[in-house]
């Protein structure tokens, strides 16, 4: 999820299943007080299960071609 952010920071155009994905991994992260970077979720758990199903529809996201971005070159 942290590369999505980042990628939608930096440019990328949105994605309706990506946006879907980031919103779901933030509830279930907010409902269960998690917190993104400091918080272990096993995926054997139900949770843990919800939150991968979550990762495979962002990985692809994450790898797409986003020429649209406003990166730096140096």
């Amino acid at each position: 999820m942290v590369g999505a952010l980042l990628n939608l920071a930096a440019g990328a155009k949105h994605d309706p299943a990506a946006d879907g994905a980031i919103a779901t991994a933030e509830a279930l992260l907010a409902s269960n007080s998690l917190n993104l970077l400091t918080s272990k979720v096993h995926a054997s758990t139900s949770l843990g299960a919800e939150l991968v199903a979550q990762e495979v529809s962002l990985d692809g996201y994450n790898n797409q071609d986003f020429n649209n971005c406003s990166e730096v070159q140096g």
